[in-house]
């Protein structure tokens, strides 16, 4: 069988109503295939743009933690200053805000795949702390 591609405008409505039960049926089929489908590929997509976000926006930088540990060190050793306090506190609130947006992205992620939190975190070898 020859296939040849060309565009023209058609009015779905009257090419439907030309179709017996057979053929509209098999339509049908056709464009529910489509649809589920292109369903899929965005839910493929937006997975990896999820599973991206956790693995580079959800975390804290090299630089920021290392300093939160010194900090959290010092504070086990001695008093921290003022500047440092405050300091600490950011950093804090910074992990607490990546906690909250990742978790975020795991329900999103949870709901994608059609399971509970807790079994998605199984499947992606995540320890609750």
């Amino acid at each position: 069988m020859i296939r040849i591609q060309f565009q023209t405008e058609l009015d779905i409505q009257q090419f439907v109503s030309q179709l017996d039960i057979a053929a509209l049926e098999t339509f049908s089929k056709e464009i529910d295939a489509a649809i589920a489908r292109e369903k899929q590929k965005n839910k493929e997509q937006r997975e990896k743009e999820l599973i991206q976000q956790l693995n580079i926006d959800c975390v804290l930088s090299p630089e920021y933690w290392n300093r939160f540990q010194i900090l959290v060190k010092k504070r086990e050793e001695e008093p921290l200053s003022e500047e440092e306090q405050k300091e600490l506190q950011l950093l804090i609130q910074e992990e607490e805000r990546l906690r909250l947006k990742r978790v975020e992205i795991l329900g999103e992620l949870s709901k994608l795949r059609n399971v509970s939190l807790l079994e998605l975190m199984k499947q992606m070898d995540i320890q609750a702390n």
